[in-house]
């Protein structure tokens, strides 16, 4: 249920799991993508992040201002059904000619899908995005982009000039 105090009668105050939240295993030890007896999750979006407290996350639609509630800053990648690593960093600039001021440092899930990334962002007035990838471990990455060097380069140069598989950007602007 979206709202435990809502009525559970209603068919608007139900949604599937957000991905994130994981309560127990059944008897074949995976993990439940549910809340059976705890709290009901929160409904963050598959990817997307949030400064501060979560009443605001930016999803992958989001373009302008956003004003975070805080320094400590969280990322989410929630569909990653296989074993690859997340990678995550806010950028000052646009992409193709930006800097990394923040690089997320992503933990797995026991299941390998869903994650979650964080870091510290002083923010300044200015216009930022975060930049999320997914990378084969076993070929190279880490947690910041300067250790994937296509995804890196695209990001802060342009080149090469298409996008890699699996990179989201989220833009905002500091005012």
């Amino acid at each position: 249920r979206i709202d435990a105090n809502d009525d559970g009668t209603d068919p608007d105050n139900w949604a599937n799991n957000d991905g994130y939240t994981r309560v127990g295993a059944d008897r074949g030890q995976q993990l439940i993508v549910g809340t059976p007896g705890a709290k009901n999750s929160k409904h963050w979006p598959m990817k997307g992040f949030f400064c501060g407290d979560d009443h605001e996350i930016l999803g992958t639609d989001h373009s302008g201002a956003y004003e975070p509630s805080g320094e400590h800053c969280t990322a989410m990648w929630g569909d990653s059904e296989d074993k690859l690593s997340i990678g995550g960093s806010i950028f000052n600039g646009d992409v193709g000619s930006s800097t990394e001021v923040a690089g997320f440092t992503f933990s797995n899930r026991p299941s390998g899908s869903s994650k979650i990334g964080t870091t510290n962002f002083d923010a300044s007035p200015g216009e930022y995005f975060v930049a999320l990838w997914r990378y084969d471990n076993n070929v190279g990455g880490g947690f910041s982009a300067s250790r994937i060097p296509s995804t890196y380069s695209y990001i802060t140069t342009g080149s090469p000039s298409s996008a890699p598989l699996d990179l989201v950007i989220v833009p905002f602007t500091i005012e």
